[in-house]
């Protein structure tokens, strides 16, 4: 899991328009740019110098405690960022550790966030602490937590690091084809620098521009300006054939037995990747490895009534999807799980953005949603198709349109199709809705064993219909202090998104959240929340399902301890809360399957042990007799 707190990191990011800046640089040569940890003359030559001068946390647009100057510069091929971040450097934390798995509350770190278009509608944050340790996200324009981050992005892009006596250098070598952009040879991209480090056990964050904590658009206070000119764009054409094979064997019996091996098995496919502008793109494969893909981290499932979701990390299904991250999950790309076939193509332009997606899928699951569990099974061959429309209107405002379809060979269908949008006004008040219809088919299959009904319709895959809809509504209203929200969520008992991830259905779901937050530059005061939180849910009978509500007092100290009052007043209210949702909720059932594999495991161990143990026996036997034949 990583370590990093998508949510705090993008707090700790966030900045404010007060003065813009800009920064018309000059290019370098290849040649005069070397990643060594070192600022060079020659890279300070012709780079515009940028300084993190504010102190966001914990004082408020105050000077920052330790000075860092940026040395900014690009070339043909790439931007160069030279950090020289000053101080003591027996004060520097940090360990060398994969990516993405560098702790920011812990160590000292430097993030760049770029964002190319200017346009608010996402930044791309590039860090790495003092130790060469990298992170990478993509956060976005959005009114909620769950979808503003995309935590499956992945940059390509160079550090290199050196502690000196003065603090440490810290080196970035970005590729500009790396980042989309707008076509064009001259561009200006908005960016922003922070740091973070710990100095006398306060932490503290500082950036090259103030940050007004009364905006809630995190990506749209990103403003000052990077303007490079003669930019030369490299189309890139990508063609990635592989070619595999394994073959097994197995012991029948025993130890000593030869092993006998089966046949030889291969598998072949190809990838290509057309950029054709700095914006666009196309990418076909057929047949595609995924062998090399980290692997899922467990996720405790047990007595869980609904299915579990994961991220994507196959890198087909990452590159531009995030256009198809809908706050009501109508599209998860995890549902096309083995595609022999798949393309898509992306374009991002100044003001809008376009995707369309379609796949060939050999192992199609098939999630069935309910009100108190999901029913989940492996399907057949589907035929998947997705597009995605989205226009910017202005800064921190969009809407756009979408739809999926899923067509199995067995017959059968499921249809999506949906409006969203997100508007704000005055800065501090934010709108974001979704709406969506699905119309649906199921095939006649045996995917999904289960004799239960809901809605007077079968569980199990016998060619019913159904028609469903789907509402997301959220109005906020933010300022330095004061936090308030209104969200909505309903989900019909008929609605299906067979290319989506919907495991509950038939609720309508209410939360209002009030909270306050003041910040305080004190010896032993930092930070004072306290909030307010009311959630309902019913079912579309009227039936009410749970209610809960929260009450929470916390206090940051110098030592950076929260102690929640909420454990004197809001735990009680939080616990009398869940009793009562402990109680409405059903028995987890299990199925024969997993009755039927539980035991098989157990009768499994039991007979190896018994194995092993009779093995035990036969080699204390063999020693005993080499002992009497020595004596």
């Amino acid at each position: 899991m990583r370590e990093i707190s998508f949510f705090i990191l993008i707090l700790l990011l966030s900045n404010f328009c007060f003065a813009q800046k800009e920064f018309n640089l000059t290019k370098s040569l290849d040649n005069d740019i070397i990643l060594d940890g070192i600022i060079s003359e020659d890279e300070k030559r012709n780079s515009k110098i940028a300084t993190i001068d504010f102190e966001q946390e914990p004082g408020d647009n105050i000077p920052t405690k330790l000075q860092s100057e940026v040395f900014i510069t690009y070339t043909d091929t790439f931007i160069y960022f030279g950090v020289k971040a000053y101080g003591n450097p027996e004060n520097i934390r940090g360990q060398i550790k994969p990516r993405d798995q560098a702790d920011y509350e812990n160590e000292d770190m430097i993030f760049l966030r770029i964002d190319p278009f200017g346009d608010s509608r996402s930044n791309y944050i590039l860090g790495s602490n003092a130790f060469g340790s990298q992170v990478d996200l993509r956060v976005k324009n959005a009114t909620s937590e769950e979808d503003t981050f995309d935590e499956g992005y992945n940059a390509v892009f160079e550090t290199k690091s050196s502690i000196v006596d003065d603090g440490y250098i810290l080196e970035f070598k970005v590729p500009i084809n790396s980042l989309p952009y707008p076509p064009g040879k001259n561009q200006i991209w908005n960016f922003n620098i922070s740091r973070v480090f710990t100095l006398d056990g306060t932490f503290y964050r500082s950036q090259t521009q103030p940050y007004d904590r009364s905006d809630p658009c995190w990506v749209c206070q990103v403003t000052d300006k990077l303007i490079m000119n003669d930019i030369v764009y490299r189309g890139k054409t990508e063609l990635l054939p592989y070619i595999s094979s394994n073959i097994s064997g197995q012991r029948q019996t025993g130890y000593n037995d030869p092993i006998e091996y089966g046949k030889i098995k291969g598998d072949v496919g190809i990838g290509l990747n057309y950029d054709f502008s700095p914006s666009s793109s196309i990418e076909a494969t057929i047949n595609p490895d995924f062998s090399q893909i980290e692997a899922d981290e467990t996720q405790i499932d047990i007595n869980s009534s609904f299915a579990l979701d994961y991220p994507e990390l196959r890198p087909f299904f990452n590159k531009g999807m995030d256009l198809l991250k809908f706050m009501d999950r109508g599209f998860y790309s995890r549902t096309i799980n083995s595609p022999s076939f798949a393309s898509k193509f992306v374009n991002l332009g100044r003001n809008s953005g376009t995707i369309l997606l379609n796949a060939v899928d050999e192992v199609s699951p098939y999630l069935i949603g309910g009100e108190d569990k999901s029913y989940s099974g492996n399907g057949g061959v589907s035929y998947v198709n997705a597009f995605r429309h989205q226009r910017l209107i202005n800064e921190g405002s969009k809407y756009g349109v979408f739809t999926t379809n899923r067509y199995f060979r067995e017959g059968g269908y499921g249809n999506l199709i949906g409006i969203d949008g997100l508007f704000t006004f005055n800065t501090i008040w934010r709108f974001q809705f979704e709406f969506s219809k699905s119309f649906n088919k199921e095939p006649v299959a045996n995917w999904i064993e289960s004799e239960e009904t809901f809605l007077d319709k079968t569980v199990k895959l016998d060619g019913e219909q159904f028609k469903g809809n789907a509402s997301y509504v959220r109005l906020s209203r933010n300022t330095e202090h004061w936090n308030t929200s209104i969200f909505y969520k309903g989900i019909s008992p008929g609605f299906r998104a067979d290319v989506g991830f919907v495991p509950r259905i038939n609720r309508r779901y209410g939360t209002i959240y009030h909270g306050y937050t003041s910040f305080y530059d004190k010896k032993y005061l930092k930070e004072f929340n306290t909030s307010l939180k009311g959630d309902i849910n019913y079912n579309y009978d009227n039936k009410l399902k749970t209610k809960n509500f929260d009450f929470n007092i916390s206090i940051k100290t110098l030592i950076a301890v929260g102690f929640a009052l909420s454990g004197i007043i809001g735990m009680w209210f939080a616990l009398q809360a869940d009793i009562a949702e402990a109680k409405e909720l059903p028995k987890p059932d299990v199925t024969r399957m997993e009755f039927n594999m539980k035991d098989v495991n157990v009768r499994n161990t039991i007979m190896e042990t018994r194995d092993d143990v009779k093995k035990l026996e036969e080699r204390m036997i063999r020693i005993e007799d080499k002992i009497d034949d020595l004596r």
